[in-house]
């Protein structure tokens, strides 16, 4: 269970650097996202997540040695529900031109805590149609917006306008520790000038807050 204090939050989301996530619910259920090598600069967190999505199997987004105990782990196509959470793959690619650079992605919508949450993985190019109506309504999204591999700032809105989630979370950017070449997130947030920088790498959402769309927040990790 989330702490007391904590009583009107829906879910809380840690972001664990680049397209890491662990996003906890109300009844405790945790999920992970991409977990990373440390060979990308970044010391991957132990954690102990209920199951697990893998967007494509890079290394930095498919390392299970930080884990403990054996969740399930979801890297395929699929649809899967239980009591607690539904998870749903949708295929894209890692590039825009069909896969044919850096392979195909896996987009997830997971249901928690009566959130809708899509990470996006590693998506290398705009939605078409057709997956824009596979992905459904969805309130949060992660969004990779630091170029080179993915979707770069200028493209990444254009993806945050598709979906009109009510959250934004930029990830997979430039940070001081990684060996990657990648834009700095500012080259996302200058399109959206009332975005939300905050002071950690933990944010709270409550219900109050899916009320307004498209909402940037930008959280600090390390």
């Amino acid at each position: 269970m989330l702490p007391e204090s904590h009583a009107n939050s829906l879910l809380k989301v840690r972001w664990l650097g680049h397209a890491s996530f662990l996003v906890t619910s109300q009844d405790g259920t945790r999920w992970l996202s991409d977990p990373y090598e440390e060979s990308i600069g970044l010391l991957m967190p132990p954690v102990e997540p209920d199951f697990v999505t893998i967007s494509h199997h890079h290394f930095d987004h498919s390392s299970l040695q930080a884990l403990t105990g054996t969740p399930p782990v979801f890297d395929q196509r699929t649809e899967y529900r239980n009591h607690r959470y539904r998870v749903r793959a949708v295929s894209t690619f890692h590039d825009s031109a069909g896969g044919e650079r850096w392979g195909e992605n896996l987009v997830f919508v997971v249901e928690l805590g009566g959130v809708r949450l899509a990470h996006l993985g590693d998506l290398g190019h705009v939605l078409t149609q057709y997956q824009r109506a596979e992905l459904g309504p969805v309130d949060v999204i992660m969004i990779p917006v630091g170029g080179a591999y993915t979707l770069d700032g200028a493209k990444a809105t254009e993806v945050v306008k598709q979906l009109e989630p009510h959250i934004v979370i930029p990830m997979h950017y430039r940070m001081p520790q990684l060996v990657f070449p990648l834009d700095e997130v500012r080259m996302f947030t200058s399109r959206w000038p009332e975005a939300v920088f905050h002071t950690g790498c933990t944010m709270e959402i409550s219900q109050a807050m899916l009320t307004q769309k498209n909402q940037v927040h930008v959280l600090a990790c390390f």
